[in-house]
């Protein structure tokens, strides 16, 4: 799941007989401190009918919402079910008796300060129900869980190999995304530091019931800026790399481990002058197409890709 954005939550109740006689059912959820609740989004409450639809409840009405926002950072959810809501949840069909609680969350950037990226993120909820006797029940749900990834890539000089400050790249769903990058199909931004190394994070891997350990999922990547470095008084600027690179998110594609981080390398450009003859100018297109062909003839040792 990508850092920032909104996914939800299904918390999936029995209804026991007797509802409409009870004095409490609860459901609470506690979320981890990397989740934040998304206010923007609505929780729902709905269950079955008769007929086979699905009936929504009515806030206050049928139940009361709260975050604890003293003791919790309003990461404690409540979901209390008044008199109303009980006697609703008594109408429900005796085939299928549930009571559905959708949320949203979102995943916060304390994964990253903690390092955490590939780690799952852990949710459960919690049912309290006291029936008509009096008598009290909770129940815990299975857990449930999370996680977020990342991808980090180091740029270099093609000639001194040394790190690359400044390039910016892109990331994309696709490939004809970063072929045709712009600000709508741009997952996220990044910048090489002076140590030359691209990171990525917060980026969305593995399908529904994978785990983490084992989830993985293409991405493309695009370089959108070449870097300019100043020697002295020169401005030395490096060509735009002229393909986007396929590359995997899984729990450890974060980390910068040198004998498996990829290498991306950038050649300098070079000017060369026109004095307005024809020749000059015949040789300036033919020089410019023989380095790049001539750049893509080796490739050697670990992953590098010249121009």
């Amino acid at each position: 799941m990508n850092i920032g954005d909104s996914f939800p939550w299904i918390i999936t109740a029995e209804i026991p007989m007797g509802i409409e006689n009870g004095s409490l059912y609860s459901i609470t959820d506690q979320l981890d401190s990397r989740l934040d609740f998304d206010t923007e989004v609505e929780p729902t409450v709905t269950i079955p009918m008769a007929d086979g639809e699905t009936k929504t409840l009515d806030k206050d009405t049928h139940y009361t919402f709260s975050r604890d926002t003293d003791s919790a950072d309003g990461r404690l959810l409540t979901f209390d079910f008044t008199e109303a809501g009980r006697q609703e949840l008594a109408t429900a069909p005796d085939d299928n008796r549930k009571v559905t609680v959708t949320f949203h969350t979102k995943i916060n950037e304390t994964v990253v300060e903690r390092d955490e990226l590939g780690v799952i993120i852990p949710n459960k909820a919690t049912l309290d129900y006291t029936n008509v006797s009096g008598d009290k029940y909770h129940t815990e749900s299975e857990e449930a869980d999370v996680y977020t990834g990342g991808y980090t890539l180091k740029k270099v000089d093609g000639t001194t190999k040394e790190a690359l400050g400044g390039a910016e790249f892109g990331i994309f769903a696709t490939l004809e995304d970063a072929e045709s990058p712009n600000a709508e199909n741009t997952i996220q931004t990044a910048t090489s530091g002076e140590d030359g190394l691209v990171k990525f994070v917060g980026l969305e891997y593995g399908e529904l019931g994978d785990l983490a350990s084992q989830a993985s999922r293409e991405y493309w990547i695009a370089e959108t800026k070449a870097p300019v470095i100043m020697d002295g008084e020169d401005k030395i600027e490096y060509n735009l790399l002229s393909k986007p690179y396929k590359i995997v998110i899984n729990s450890t594609s974060h980390l910068a481990v040198d004998d498996s981080i990829l290498i991306i390398e950038n050649n300098k450009t070079f000017d060369l002058p026109f004095t307005g003859g024809i020749g000059t100018t015949l040789f300036t297109v033919g020089g410019i197409a023989l380095l790049a062909a001539g750049g893509v003839l080796f490739m050697k040792g670990r992953r590098k890709e010249h121009l």
